[in-house]
């Protein structure tokens, strides 16, 4: 904490280095002034020292305001033995036969708030805002610690005390600036910032309490409020960014939710080179006060828009100090729907990268098979699968990963034509057991009644796992890889990278946890035509592309949408479902396969199974974009146990 020499200042030109004359929110203040001016309102700071000469006051005592506070808190260590000095502190503050403001102080009050390079309306509320030096450090998080309440200048300038106030007549009472200012100061005392300071040893007498003040947002005038983490990964011509974005309709409070109230929450990815600004939001989890299917800000304007000035703000702030972590407010308000920023801060990052061992928690989880750059088109399909997975509570450490973290599993495959279910603690399952070779743990057992009986690993890993601490230690089964491993009794039938037909006795899937609808992903469409009047067409959903330095990726699919199939049956077939339809991506999507099972499709007609039956068609496979440039069409009829009219094409079983 430093002496200004002044009262107050602009935060027109203030930088985070002025934290030690007004306190890291009004000092980071002028990042937004400077990089968003037309998104941000205009405000001013008042400094340290009007802090200073409220606590150099005497009291009725002959002490002074500070010493009154040194005397009721000397000798506190932590843990306190006694809490209840902070109220009686408090109560100082907002007393005003207790303590007061000199001339002085309150004709610099005065002076400031009627400057017209603010343009502060008497009769308008204006916002008193919390902003200290103790805060926002990488050992200390002062959010939501201190307080900040609104004043009308018109009350204390109207020559007497009694309401109601000039800004607002449904109050009975003058709500003055002053009486606002006492309020924030008294928060320097609150419990919880007071315990923080003891504990982290802060000595008191460096610690300063500033004021950032602009005009307020009045809860009528809000149409939304939020909270965003930016991440971003800035280079000499370009930058990518990583988005959180926590909305809530109205003035509704994201950070202290009341009456069950579920803020939305929005992920967006951006990429910026040179004048080009791609931006891809996509929705997490939506609001409970919105209807369904609607978002808390016009989609996707408005989130696009948004994304623009928090990167403006990021890169700025990223630029003077270095972070490249941001944590922002903004509102939405009228009139016009106008998006403003009202805070930017840094987001404190552990100093040391210590290891930390995390513990998982039961969390049930849904997986099911990955439809990506893993496996082939056939495994995915013959083994196309979902999980429902709960685990044990347990440190993820040798001692405790020498035996399986799965307490119980319900798994639901296509076998013989349908989907069958299975569930229980697989430690109860045929043939059981766990074993941990080279770091890895299998989970082992056999389904021995089917007509090609298959032998399971599921592979979820027993060496010990660390975190950084930055990272969370609490991880559940979302935060783990699965992979499946599978022996057959007799061998399968598959197509190999050559494009040749082979048989093989093992394969290999990956599980991923289930994907959610959400919007930002992407609609894709294909279409091959086959021999004489066959074609098929098929649309599908990838997920939005990754942020940050990549050099492309492989997208997978996520949902299907729909499959038609002409040319084969009288009417075309139409699948939706997640087991008649498989898809398996080459590397960057530059080939596709696809392969399709009409008679996994619930609701499907008997007639267009009979005439498939007649044509000895089980299994559609379709790749498109192959390197060779052919698209094309295949058929796989029935195994002779199911007395198929034609040839045998494949063991599949």
């Amino acid at each position: 904490m430093a002496d200004f020499g002044a009262y107050s200042a602009s935060t027109e030109g203030l930088l985070p280095a002025d934290i030690e004359h007004f306190g890291g929110k009004a000092a980071n203040f002028g990042i937004l002034r400077l990089a968003i001016a037309d998104n941000s309102p205009i405000a001013a700071a008042f400094s340290f020292d009007l802090w200073n000469g409220f606590l150099d006051q005497t009291l009725a005592g002959g002490e002074t305001l500070r010493e009154a506070i040194d005397d009721r808190l000397a000798g506190q260590t932590w843990p306190p033995a006694d809490m209840a000095a902070l109220a009686l502190i408090r109560e100082m503050f907002t007393d005003p036969g207790v303590t007061g403001f000199s001339a002085e102080l309150r004709q610099a009050v005065i002076d400031t708030l009627q400057d017209a390079q603010y343009g502060f309306d008497p009769n308008r509320k204006i916002r008193i805002r919390s902003s200290t030096n103790v805060e926002d450090g990488d050992q200390f998080t002062g959010a939501g610690l201190y307080d900040s309440f609104s004043g009308c200048l018109a009350d204390d300038l109207d020559g007497d005390e009694a309401g109601p106030s000039h800004c607002d007549p449904t109050r009975s009472g003058e709500r003055g600036i002053f009486r606002a200012i006492r309020k924030v100061f008294a928060s320097f005392y609150n419990d919880n910032v007071y315990l923080e300071r003891l504990r982290h040893g802060v000595d008191e007498n460096q610690v300063g309490m500033g004021l950032l003040v602009h005009h307020s947002f009045p809860d009528e005038f809000e149409l939304a409020n939020g909270v965003a983490t930016v991440r971003h990964y800035p280079s000499q011509q370009s930058a990518s960014y990583q988005i959180t974005l926590v909305t809530q309709q109205g003035a509704t409070s994201v950070a202290n939710a009341e009456g069950g109230s579920i803020p939305e929450e929005v992920s967006v990815s951006g990429w910026r080179s040179g004048g080009n600004f791609s931006i891809f939001p996509s929705l997490i989890r939506p609001s409970n006060l919105v209807l369904l299917g609607e978002s808390v800000m016009s989609w996707p304007d408005e989130y696009e828009n948004l994304t623009r000035l928090l990167a403006a703000a990021a890169d700025a702030f990223g630029a003077i100090t270095g972070h490249k972590l941001t944590d922002l407010e903004y509102k939405k308000v009228v009139p016009g729907g106008h998006l403003i920023v009202k805070q930017i801060r840094a987001i404190p990052q552990a100093a040391e990268q210590v290891s930390v061992l995390p513990f998982l928690i039961n969390e049930p989880a849904e997986f099911c098979t990955f439809q990506g750059e893993w496996g082939d088109v056939f495994a995915n399909h013959r083994l196309k699968s979902r999980w429902r997975f709960e685990t044990k509570n347990l440190w993820l450490s040798e001692e405790y990963l020498r035996e399986s973290f799965l307490a119980n599993v319900q798994i639901e495959y296509a076998a013989h034509g349908q989907v069958i279910v299975y569930s229980g603690p697989p430690a109860e399952w045929p043939g059981a057991r766990f074993v941990c070779e080279d770091q890895l743990g299998k989970n082992l057992w056999e389904f021995g009644d089917l007509y090609n009986p298959r032998a399971y690993e599921l592979i979820t890993g027993c060496n010990e796992v660390r975190v950084r601490t930055d990272q969370s230690p609490l991880w559940t089964i979302s935060d783990r890889t699965l992979d499946v491993h599978v022996q057959y009794s007799d061998p399968v039938f598959w197509i190999d990278w050559q494009g040749e037909a082979a048989t093989r006795s093992e394969e290999d899937i990956q599980l991923y946890a289930q994907p959610e609808t959400q919007k930002g992903d992407l609609l894709q469409e294909r279409s091959c035509a086959g021999p004489g009047d066959v074609s098929i067409s098929t649309t599908f959903y990838w997920p939005p592309p990754p942020t940050g330095a990549v050099a492309g990726y492989t997208a997978p699919l996520i949902r299907w949408a729909e499959t038609v199939i002409e040319g084969y049956t009288s009417e075309p077939l139409v699948l939706r479902d997640y087991y008649s339809q498989t898809y398996r991506p080459g590397h960057h999507n530059f080939s596709e396969d696809f392969l399709f099972e009409p008679r996994l499709e619930p609701g499907i007609s008997k007639q267009s199974l009979a005439e498939l039956r007649a044509k000895d068609i089980r299994l559609i496979y379709m790749i498109v974009g192959s390197f060779s440039g052919q698209d094309c069409i295949q058929t796989f009829g029935f195994d002779p146990d199911e007395n198929a009219a034609g040839p045998l094409w494949m063991m599949y079983e």
